[in-house]
């Protein structure tokens, strides 16, 4: 299930990619905003895609030891850092927009303004998602994948939804932010 999980995610930010590609007839802005936002996101997300395993696997180590205390303690320590590291990267993004943007962009001017404006909104949202990989660390732990596999699923067939519906109209070009929020926006 967890091979399913992934593949459903990675299929739909090629969809969501094709979708991107797709308005490069109107201006390419979008599109090197998006690889630039997804940079920063894929390495920021990374920290808490690791702290997700670790999750994972202290939680199923120890009830499978039978050590209900322990699992409990280490998913709260678990929990409680990634939930920091999360805030840690909210600050870091939004103060560092401009030079994470300019490592991507090369400081052009084309696409620096959308991912900027991007990673200062997204940016205090990340709390969010190093809670969401803190609990799929614990529903894999505990062995229940489906949870997992259909939390990632929904969200990315939503995202593919919304990017399709933002780019097949003006919106998508004239609201930058919502634009490159569903479609950049990493799922777990």
């Amino acid at each position: 299930v967890a091979a399913l999980q992934q593949s459903s995610l990675y299929l739909g930010k090629l969809i969501i990619q094709s979708a991107v590609n797709g308005i490069s007839l109107v201006s390419t802005a979008p599109i090197s905003a998006f690889t630039a936002a997804t940079r920063v996101e894929n390495f920021i997300q990374a920290f808490g895609i690791s702290g997700c395993e670790s999750i994972a696997i202290f939680v199923a180590q120890n009830r499978g030891a039978c050590q209900e205390r322990r699992t409990y303690q280490g998913f709260r320590w678990g929990i409680f850092t990634l939930l920091t590291m999360g805030l840690f990267f909210s600050l870091t993004i939004n103060l560092g927009a401009y030079p994470l943007s300019a490592l991507f962009l090369g400081g052009k001017a084309e696409g620096m303004e959308l991912c900027i404006s991007y990673l200062k909104y997204i940016s205090w949202f990340y709390f969010l998602s190093f809670t969401g990989h803190a609990w799929v660390g614990w529903y894999r732990g505990v062995g229940r994948m489906n949870i997992t596999f259909w939390g990632t699923t929904i969200q990315i067939i939503c995202r593919v939804v919304g990017t399709y519906l933002l780019v097949s109209t003006t919106s998508g070009l004239s609201d930058p932010e919502l634009f490159l929020t569903l479609t950049a926006g990493d799922g777990l």
